[in-house]
Order: structure tokens, then C-alpha cells, then sequence
């Protein structure tokens, strides 16, 4: 398999479901920059995932159903080649 290395941008409408919400939080923590995720939908399962980024040191905000992740990737090592 051949690695393409390059990074990803745009926008992405999808129905907001709980099965959605939780890969749509997981891929932003492991994002670069400033992910923002409109109609979040908040139930225990998802903040409980808010909850695990966040103890994993992303800096996440909730403001109405807006999920913002500012930190990024921040707390992933690199591993060395």
C-alpha cells in the first residue's frame, strides 16, 4: 500500500447521531488545529467521549450543540522512524 501523506480540509454535512457525534469528536481530538463540529448531539454517551479527549488534554467548549477542539492533536507523540 502506497502512504499518501497530505492533509485534509473542508466541511462535512451529516445527520447528527450518536454513532456520528462519537467518530465526529474521536476524529477532531486527533485533528490538527481547530476542528468545529455543528449539531453535536449531546447525550451521556457523548459527553462521556468529551470527557475522555478532554482528560487526554484537548481543549474542547460546548456551546450550544458547537464543539470546539482547539488544541488538535496536541497530545499524541510522534513516534520516531
Amino acid at each position: 500500500m502506497k502512504l499518501i501523506n497530505r492533509g485534509l480540509s473542508g466541511t462535512v454535512q451529516v445527520i447528527g447521531d450518536k454513532s456520528i457525534s462519537h467518530r465526529a469528536i474521536l476524529f477532531s481530538a486527533l485533528a490538527e488545529g481547530t476542528s468545529v463540529i455543528k449539531n453535536l448531539l449531546i447525550s451521556e454517551d457523548t459527553k462521556a467521549s468529551l470527557e475522555i479527549v478532554e482528560q487526554m488534554g484537548a481543549d474542547v467548549k460546548i456551546q450550544d450543540k458547537f464543539f470546539n477542539n482547539w488544541s488538535g492533536n496536541k497530545w499524541i507523540k510522534k513516534t520516531k522512524k
